[in-house]
């Protein structure tokens, strides 16, 4: 316990959300495989993709290679420790209504938990109804779909950006159920989309031409920047042969909660934080990190907003980072293959991550034992309160009222 936080609580020096980022940020640094709570055993084939809904925080959705989804409830009611978070319903792949190849990239609709998206290399996405787990809806593509994302806070539109095994974006209009406009500037295949949490219409991408572009949904020529690595170009350009935001593919994308920051995720086995603003590149340094997602890869960010942290993937082992310091505070080590996925509860501090170890494992912070001086300081307080009660308790007496 950090007596300065309480110190500065108790005198009124310190607000409230000093001591809650502080337990956080201790808590979060701690993260280990869960004693307390496992996801059972159910996939026979890698498990690509996973999502937590973002309404309840119950439910957590899953995809894997052989085109299976589940849905895992984690919410412990039972109160045992350790717990298992049972399948609450399944979806077999390589037959209808299931994908026919592996799960790309999986989705809850942001404000229902009643709905939710799935994208294959089969060349679809999928809107399903939960309750029945039928399919609502479903684009057909020309190309393997690699990614999709719905902006969890735009209110003007319903679109659903999707990458493919094309040199576009595309977006798919949930209302009318047709795709609504092509974005073209890639040259190669697109891995990753993000849309931004700050504005309803802008988008980044990110492809196999190591570009990251940053569209406008609202303009006819709807890529506004191209970053660059380097620095060299200014924002507003289209993108040019020799602008790279990589020397490889790019295969994650990431908004910060704030809007201002985006964090990439390539093949050159780099991290890199970049101000969506003046859309340069920080040129914080997080060191080698090896990627083996080849096609496109998520990774998490914790709740703390300052300084934050970051989970990547890195082959069989997930890598903690200091977003804006770039100092590597923890190493993750529990699954025996290339993790391809990882995401953190909205609700509770906990992390999920998938693999091709066909595993879901729970990273949770690691209780402390209580130490003894602890114990004594506890004792004392106690015995202190006790005193300081036989002094303040009501000792009147009710004779007067019985005579």
């Amino acid at each position: 316990m950090n007596v300065h936080y309480l110190r500065g609580r108790q005198l009124g020096a310190d607000p409230a959300w000093m001591m809650t980022r502080w337990f956080e940020e201790r808590r979060t640094v701690k993260m280990d495989v869960s004693r307390e709570k496992n996801v059972i055993h159910y996939y026979d084939s890698g498990v690509r993709a996973l999502d937590i809904d973002p309404v309840e925080g119950r439910y957590l959705l899953s995809g894997a290679a052989d085109g299976g989804l589940a849905i895992f409830d984690v919410r412990n009611t039972s109160r045992k420790d350790p717990w298992m978070a049972p399948v609450v319903c399944t979806v077999e792949g390589k037959k209808a209504p299931g994908h026919l190849y592996s799960v790309s990239s999986v989705q809850w609709y942001p404000h229902d938990s009643g709905m939710f998206f799935t994208s294959s290399t089969d060349k679809t996405l999928k809107v399903w109804d939960a309750n029945t787990l039928r399919v609502s809806e479903q684009f057909n593509f020309s190309q393997s779909v690699f990614t999709h994302q719905l902006s969890p806070m735009a209110t003007s539109h319903c679109l659903i950006a999707v990458g493919c095994d094309g040199e576009h974006v595309t977006l798919c209009d949930l209302r009318s159920g047709s795709q609504s406009h092509v974005l073209r500037g890639h040259r190669e295949a697109v891995l990753s989309v993000c849309w931004s949490p700050r504005s309803d219409n802008l988008l980044v991408s990110g492809s196999c031409d190591n570009c990251i572009l940053l569209w406008d949904v609202r303009k006819a020529r709807s890529c506004v920047a191209s970053l660059d690595q380097h620095n060299g170009k200014k924002a507003g350009d289209t993108p040019h042969l020799g602008v790279s935001a990589h020397n490889g593919s790019v295969t994650g994308l990431s908004f910060l909660s704030d809007g201002l920051h985006l964090l990439s995720y390539g093949m050159d086995n780099r991290l890199r934080l970049w101000d969506v603003l003046t859309t340069r590149n920080t040129l914080v340094n997080y060191g080698r990190i090896v990627n083996r997602c080849h096609a496109g890869c998520r990774f998490a960010l914790s709740r703390c907003q300052n300084p934050g942290y970051v989970f990547i993937p890195s082959a069989s082992h997930i890598q903690m980072f200091d977003i804006h310091g770039g100092n590597r505070v923890r190493t993750l080590k529990g699954h025996f293959r290339s993790v391809t996925c990882c995401t953190f509860h909205p609700y509770e501090q906990e992390l999920y991550s998938c693999s091709n170890d066909c595993s879901v494992l729970v990273w949770s912070p690691v209780v402390e034992n209580i130490s003894n001086r602890d114990e004594v300081c506890w004792f004392e307080g106690q015995a202190k309160s006790r005193v300081i009660s036989s002094y303040t308790e009501d000792t009147w007496s009710d004779d007067e009222d019985e005579g």
